[in-house]
This record gives structure tokens, C-alpha cells and sequence, in this order.
């Protein structure tokens, strides 16, 4: 069992300042030791987390401009995003960066300016090569008691997620239009013999 203990000495003179001694005057500072490194552990779990959790961090002010976009990654079609929004607001938007016309972006700003959560709403924009790309952003409203102080998010490029499922979906659409042609094969097999 380890005890912390904060020592301070200092000199023990006499009435014509000659030195006579040093005298120390220790506290144990175990618990507050204790503390500070369950903070640092702590804190470096949620770095952990958040490290690995996103793509980047985003945050908008109270007039809901971006304010803040911080990259944890070196994609650079995110960081071609980011580059775009960081101090716009919803009327900024371009429609040849972000397809801000979409139902996704429109969901967004109403969540956002009615001071909601955002949950995983994946957004189109269309990137400096003139594809189209997908980001989730999700985000929660930043209140001092009653007042609004802008939000605070988290954002992952999804593009090649939203590829694979459309993928998916193509693929269960012919398997679904091959099973039906076969289906009527069968049936007017059967209505020859």
C-alpha cells in the first residue's frame, strides 16, 4: 500500500540568521493522488473512445454556424467536407458541395433548429471530384440551464457503407425478379402439359 506524502522544508534560523537546521513539515496527499489518476485514466478513456468513434468532431455556435471541426482522421474526402461547412450556416450551404435539398439535410436542420438530438442522420455531398458522398453526423444541443449555446457532434464518413447497401438492395431486387421469372416459367410449364 503506497502513501503520496507532500513535503515542504525549510530553514530553521536563529535571531542573526545563522542556519541551525532544516525542519520539514509533511501531509499525505494519498486520496488526492488517487484522484487525479482515476481523472487522467478517465479522461483518457473517453479520448479513447472518442478516437475511435468518428471521423471528426464538429460544433456550431448559438446562430448554428459551424464553428468548430476537428479531424481524427486523414480521409480526405472528409476533411474536403469539413473544409466546406466549417463556419457555414443551413442558407450558406452550396447545393454543388452539399445536396442540402435532400430530405437528409432538411431532417438535419430541423432537428438542429429546434435544438434536438441528431441521431446518425447520414447526409449527401457531392465532393471537389463531383462525387457523391455520405457522412453520419450525430450531435446533441449544448444548454446553460435554460439557454442555448449551439451543439456539439461527432461525424464518420459512410459512403462506402451506403454503397453496400445499395448493393445489397440491387442484388435483392434481381434475385427477387429472377425468382418471379422463374416462378412463371414453372406456371406455364405446367399449363402446356
Amino acid at each position: 500500500h503506497v502513501k503520496h506524502v507532500f513535503v515542504t522544508k525549510f530553514p530553521i534560523v536563529d535571531a542573526d540568521g545563522q542556519l541551525h537546521g532544516i525542519g520539514s513539515i509533511g501531509s499525505d496527499i494519498t486520496a488526492r493522488t488517487r484522484a487525479e489518476e482515476e481523472v487522467l485514466a478517465s479522461r483518457q478513456r473517453f479520448q479513447d473512445f472518442a478516437e475511435t468513434s468518428s471521423d471528426w468532431y464538429w460544433e456550431m455556435g448559438a446562430d448554428l454556424r459551424f464553428s468548430a471541426i476537428t479531424e481524427q482522421s486523414a480521409k480526405p474526402l472528409s476533411a474536403a467536407l469539413v473544409t466546406q461547412l466549417n463556419g457555414t450556416i443551413e442558407s450558406d450551404v452550396g447545393s454543388t458541395t452539399v445536396r442540402r435539398q435532400s430530405n437528409e439535410w432538411r431532417e438535419f436542420w430541423k432537428q438542429v433548429w429546434s435544438h434536438q438530438p441528431v441521431r446518425n442522420i447520414e447526409l449527401p455531398f457531392v465532393d471537389e471530384t463531383g462525387a457523391n458522398r455520405y457522412v453520419r453526423m450525430s450531435g446533441k444541443a449544448i444548454m446553460e440551464g435554460t439557454e442555448f449555446r449551439g451543439y456539439r457532434g461527432v461525424a464518420t464518413e459512410v459512403t462506402d457503407l451506403v454503397a453496400s447497401r445499395e448493393k445489397l438492395r440491387s442484388l435483392a431486387s434481381e434475385v427477387a425478379l429472377a425468382e418471379e421469372r422463374e416462378r412463371r416459367r414453372i406456371e406455364i410449364g405446367r399449363a402446356h402439359v
